[in-house]
């Protein structure tokens, strides 16, 4: 059945399969959730007095979680009063903001010696810092996504300190529009993702905090990008070394049915991106709110796989 296209700007976009994030597959996984040492840097030393090469003295946490949550920072002394100072706004029971370090041990198995090791942090606001064993790997910055770090080189089998630095410090002022209207300044941010008026401005790690192990040059952020024109699937998915040999595809449906399973003999590749085109299976039916049809994409590269989940749906402009 032709499905009619939805008008919305004067461009078309793919949505099902772009905003999906792909599963990697064969891959071994150590959950960091759990005990962690934090210690406040509310002066902001922690850089100079190299507090990532020793072992910190600080309060227990457990992650992933928020300083509000486990009651560290600064305790709510405001007492019930019918006035604009107390009704203006929610008030945080625990407050912090500024630079604060996280702490634990990892121990690293034997069989991840010739293996790449990625940690990935979900959910941070909104700059973190990895330290492994003292050595500064390198910071992240973002509201909307997962903070991801390569780790191959620095995480040999056994054991390692590892030290998050999380810093919720207001990092870019001039992008907030001020709320006068509130008397504590620090509630006059309005900027929609760093503002106590909605997430709060809380400090910790929320969602997976996982060391991820997988095989060398396994392929990576595999997209599926359905085209409805030329009904066929844009395959786009990055490798270290792309290769063309032993490269195939299978498709799946909801209930693991295959209605694909091709080989892919010519690639584009370029750089470390490879592209390819594959005809529409007739099996795969459109997705839309009353039939939300899902499909799992398996790609194989020589021995790895990986995932994702897409859909066939198109959103454009039909004037």
């Amino acid at each position: 059945m032709k499905m009619k296209k939805i008008i919305l700007y004067s461009v078309t976009i793919f949505l099902i399969g772009w905003c999906i994030p792909s599963m990697a597959q064969e891959t071994d996984e150590i959950d960091l959730s759990g005990k962690w040492i934090v210690k406040l840097d509310s002066s902001d030393t922690g850089a100079s007095e190299k507090w990532s090469e020793k072992e910190l003295q600080g309060m227990d946490i457990t992650l992933p979680s928020t300083l509000d949550e486990a009651g560290i920072g600064k305790p709510l002394n405001l007492e019930p009063a019918l006035n604009n100072y107390v009704l203006s706004n929610l008030a945080r029971k625990h407050q912090y903001i500024g630079k604060a370090w996280y702490q634990r041990q990892v121990n690293i198995p034997k069989d991840w010696k010739r293996k790449s090791v990625k940690l990935i942090l979900e959910r941070v606001i909104w700059e973190s810092t990895v330290f492994v064993d003292g050595q500064k790997i390198a910071s992240q910055e973002s509201l909307a996504g997962s903070h991801e770090y390569d780790l191959t080189d620095k995480l040999s089998p056994g054991k390692h300190m590892l030290t998050i630095l999380i810093d919720n410090g207001n990092k870019y002022p001039f992008i907030n529009v001020a709320g006068d209207r509130y008397p504590d300044p620090v509630n006059q941010d309005m900027a929609h993702g760093y503002t106590n008026h909605t997430q709060i401005k809380w400090n910790g790690i929320l969602g997976n905090i996982v060391l991820i192990a997988s095989e060398p040059n396994a392929p990576k952020n595999l997209q599926v990008h359905p085209y409805f024109k030329n009904r066929t699937l844009k395959v786009v998915f990055e490798q270290d070394k792309p290769s063309k040999r032993k490269l195939s595809i299978e498709i799946h449906d909801s209930e693991g049915e295959a209605i694909l399973s091709q080989a892919i003999e010519k690639p584009i590749i370029e750089g470390r991106s490879v592209t390819f085109s594959l005809p529409k299976p007739e099996a795969l039916e459109a997705w839309d709110g009353f039939h939300p049809n899902i499909y799992s994409a398996r790609l194989t590269s020589g021995n790895n796989s990986l995932e994702k989940k897409f859909g066939w749906r198109e959103l454009g402009n039909d004037k």
